[in-house]
């Protein structure tokens, strides 16, 4: 064990279950009946999660009651409410009985209380009874755990039958989880491979994990590597093993053997086994069991450190022959991941594998993003005989996992190339590595050009176009769409080409070019993941930006949640960036702060998109609109030469700059960060993330610096939120309040509340026919009502300026208006909207004090004498 590892040996780490713990705390907060009951097997953390949720309780000054349910405490009646006690009045007398009978009265005096019933179905009947009462009658809160092996009975079965009870699965940990859980507890990363066979043998079973953590820490089965901590799979400790043992003992010989071959290879399809009746015996008997959320019938062992017991049983030799039988009963499955774990088991236990079947593992490992996986398997099929798949598949690993050696891979994949689109995949993942990984846009671009010139299939030079497209943008050039001859053709070109199309779809905010773009491409990227294995993840991409640039912010947040709760390893931080982009432009900075920097965090380990240098931009954004400059400050100092040429940074960057120019009170200064950023990504295509970089001018008072680019990007596009964003512009520029609280509840719809929440105190604050709007004092009390405003903090949100000195575009308008020229004449001549002018103008009025171009025409005769 490392010392690093001893460090930690006096702890144990705890998982955050964000959504149920989300979901029992809502729970605990309905009406009238507040009772949830936490479900789940042995181990699987349903009193460790229940302990979080009732600290939050109790730190929100309500009073927990713990009733202590046991199976030796059944005989004695209300013997579970033995330590609520305390609760009993002072001096109260009598015996036991007396006393518990007195102290369930006084639980129902507790309005504010909560009661906690761990194991709820060994409660005798009397506390059970007990419970039921104080739940059903007094509508007292209620939080309970029960095993799956534990059926309700009794009261707490009524409770269940009444629907008073919330049943709240606890399900098992992800894969990421236990990544997370090993990495606190050891001190440091742990690499894939230990992770994933502490995923597998543990079915997600915290309990079993820790138990697993600790048998290896004392014997010393852990050591470093380059790549991170390798545990080596120890041997259950003894007092474990002897409480499993007993539950084997039963088992007949024919039984046994299948348990075993169960073990090594689980889950397996019920069809897979050919002993039907030794199957159904022990899944009659409750030894094996099927697994949750599988569509057909696939069979475990009823629990992992049971099956751990039977792997540890057996020696090396029959462990060996087991393994060769469980894996041929995989290789037969009509399923890629069955077959890859049958390859995994030969592997695992020394069985031969041919170069072909290595090599296709390690290609499928990439697939599934388990990349220390996929170079071990790479590499014992090089071992074997040199292969492209084996040496595309060792270079994608080896640069996600950093290697220096990952171009030398790529290199030997082309020179192993037997067609042209096996030479152009490989210079796409060469590409990916100079543009993503190494943060060398200019180096893809000049290798995909060089073999553009030696590919003649257009198919082939499809694989490259898109990609090339992006690498492009990277590097400083405009964004554009990939070779048309590319669109017309099938396959992985088309899917590359139709990716491209969503991109840069998205990027225009033409959102039914993009929807149609990824409905498209969607059969065919599950059919190419082995190519583009990040496929879907671009896909899901696009579809988040067509939500935000409809209007649908909200629908936008809750997509990102759930991928963000559902992704691979290597989309985490694309997921943790857009929400902290959601966070930042919906005024909830904090939030934006603490997301954007998980994105940098995960996009510095794995980025297949380029995303970092926006992420750290983004963050710089936020922690300046926080008051933390000079940490913004040295943010953005940290973007290299490469980052900077990217139209997404020089935006992102841009509304940090322009942040931190506010803070220091020059806000002119920061508009014209802005437009000028704006235009760099207005003339590089980026037209959607232009108009939210503009957008920022408008909280620090300059809607009128950035209101004819926006109103121009607004009738381009046709996006609804770029609609709405420039009827923001255009209500504050007309000073009219009636339509700024219009505009107000537009924002607050689509999902702006904190901007929404500004224009309408504007709108309260100002005078029109009728005196003070009320409309917008109204929907202000609405808004902080009902809670939604409480999170909101826009701390570079400025009144706009009230001096009377008209501006450049004004001065234009006016003199131009006083000329007796009409609207639409002038807005043709300055190359802007009618409606700009008119808003123009009613600002210009308001300053000047006029209601008439009459009048306008004196005012300004008047200003220009005075100037003289």
């Amino acid at each position: 064990m490392s010392a690093a590892t001893a460090d930690f040996a006096s702890h144990w780490p705890l998982i955050h279950r964000g959504a149920v713990h989300a979901q029992t705390l809502s729970a605990l907060a309905a009406r009238p009946f507040s009772a949830a009951l936490l479900t789940g097997p042995t181990g699987i953390g349903k009193s460790t999660l229940a302990r979080q949720v009732l600290a939050e309780v109790e730190a929100d000054g309500r009073r927990v009651v713990h009733v202590l349910a046991l199976r030796e405490l059944r005989e004695v009646p209300l013997g579970a409410f033995a330590p609520a006690l305390e609760f009993t009045p002072s001096g109260a007398a009598g015996d036991l009985s007396s006393r518990l009978s007195n102290v369930v009265g006084s639980i129902a005096e507790f309005h504010n209380a909560v009661l906690f019933v761990d194991d709820a179905p060994l409660l005798d009947d009397l506390s059970a009874a007990a419970v039921y009462q104080l739940v059903r009658v007094h509508k007292l809160s209620c939080l309970m755990t029960a095993r799956d092996e534990h059926p309700l009975t009794g009261a707490i079965q009524r409770l269940d039958h009444e629907g008073i009870l919330e049943r709240i699965g606890v399900e098992p940990l992800t894969n990421g989880e236990v990544d997370s859980l090993l990495e606190q507890r050891l001190g440091k990363p742990v690499e894939a491979e230990s992770v994933r066979s502490f995923h597998r043998r543990s079915a997600g079973n915290p309990l079993v994990v820790r138990t697993l953590t600790e048998a290896a820490e004392e014997q010393h089965t852990i050591h470093e590597t380059s790549h991170g901590l390798v545990v080596d799979e120890p041997r259950l400790p003894r007092h474990v093993g002897a409480i499993m043992s007993e539950q084997l003992a039963t088992l007949t010989a024919p039984e046994r053997h299948l348990a075993r071959l169960i073990a090594l290879a689980q889950p397996v399809p019920v069809e897979l086994l050919a002993e039907t009746a030794h199957v159904d015996g022990l899944r009659a008997s409750g030894f094996l069991v099927d697994s949750s959320g599988a569509i057909s019938p696939q069979l475990t062992i009823f629990h992992p450190l049971a099956a751990q017991l039977l792997v540890d049983e057996m020696g090396p030799v029959e462990r060996q022959q087991l393994a060769d039988e469980a894996s041929a009963v995989l290789a037969a499955a009509d399923d890629e991941q069955l077959r890859f774990r049958g390859v995994l088991l030969r592997v695992r236990y020394g069985l031969a594998e041919s170069a072909e079947t290595l090599a296709a593992a390690a290609g499928f490992a990439v697939m599934v993003q388990d990349y220390g996986l996929a170079r071990q398997l790479a590499l014992q099929a090089n071992e074997l005989l040199e292969l492209f798949q084996s040496c595309l598949a060792l270079g994608t690993a080896e640069s996600a996992l950093g290697s220096p050696d990952a171009v030398e891979s790529f290199e030997r994949a082309t020179a192993l190339a037997t067609s042209e689109a096996e030479h152009a995949l490989a210079t796409l993942r060469l590409g990916h590595h100079f543009a993503i990984r190494l943060g060398q846009p200019r180096e893809a671009v000049r290798r995909a050009e060089e073999a553009l010139k030696r590919l003649e299939d257009d198919a082939a030079r499809g694989i490259l176009d898109a990609d090339l497209v992006k690498w492009r943008s990277m590097a400083g050039e405009s964004l554009a769409m990939a070779n048309p001859s590319a669109e017309s053709s099938d396959g992985l070109a088309r899917l590359s080409a139709l990716i491209n199309e969503a991109m840069v779809g998205a990027m225009l905010a033409d959102t039914v070019a993009t929807s149609a773009a990824v409905a498209t491409a969607r059969p065919l990227a599950n059919e190419y993941r082995a190519q583009i294995p990040f496929g879907d993840d671009l896909l899901d991409l696009n579809d988040f930006l067509v939500l935000v640039f409809d209007g649908e912010l909200g629908a936008a947040e809750e997509y990102a949640v759930l991928k963000q709760v559902s992704s691979r390893g290597d989309s985490r931080g694309q997921w943790r960036y857009t929400a902290a982009l959601i966070a930042l432009h919906t005024g909830r900075v904090v939030d934006a702060e603490a997301s954007a920097r998980d994105a940098v965090f995960e996009l510095e380990r794995r980025d297949f998109t380029g995303l970092i240098g926006a992420a750290r931009a983004l963050h710089a954004t936020a922690l300046a609109q926080l008051g933390r400059q000079s940490e913004s400050r040295e943010l953005l100092d940290s973007l290299d030469a490469n980052h900077r040429q990217d139209a997404k940074v020089v935006l992102q960057a841009a509304e940090a700059e322009a942040a931190i120019l506010v803070g220091d009170g020059d806000l002119d200064a920061a508009a014209h960060v802005v437009v000028e950023a704006a235009t760099t990504g207005i003339a590089h295509n980026h037209l959607a993330l232009s108009a939210l970089t503009l957008y920022s001018a408008v909280r620090f008072g300059r809607a009128s610096a950035i209101s004819d680019q926006l109103d121009g990007l607004a009738a381009t596009t046709g996006s609804t939120l770029l609609q709405v964003l420039h009827e923001h512009v255009d209500a504050v520029l007309s000073g009219d309040p009636e339509r700024m609280s219009r505009v107000a509840e537009r924002l607050d719809t689509v999902g702006l509340t904190a901007s929404a929440r500004t224009l309408w105190v504007e709108a309260a604050g100002s005078f029109g026919l009728r005196g003070k709007n009320e409309r917008a004092r109204a929907c202000l009390r609405s808004l902080e009502g009902s809670g939604r405003g409480l999170n909101l903090l826009d701390p570079i949100e400025y009144r706009m300026s009230q001096d009377d000195a008209l501006t450049a575009r004004e001065w234009e308008v006016a003199k131009a208006a006083a000329n007796r020229q009409r609207s639409a004449e002038i807005a043709k001549n300055l190359g802007v909207s009618t409606r700009t002018v008119d808003n123009h103008l009613s600002r210009i009025y308001r300053k000047l004090g006029v209601r008439s171009r009459l009048e306008l025409a004196s005012a300004l005769a008047e200003l220009i004498g005075r100037a003289h």
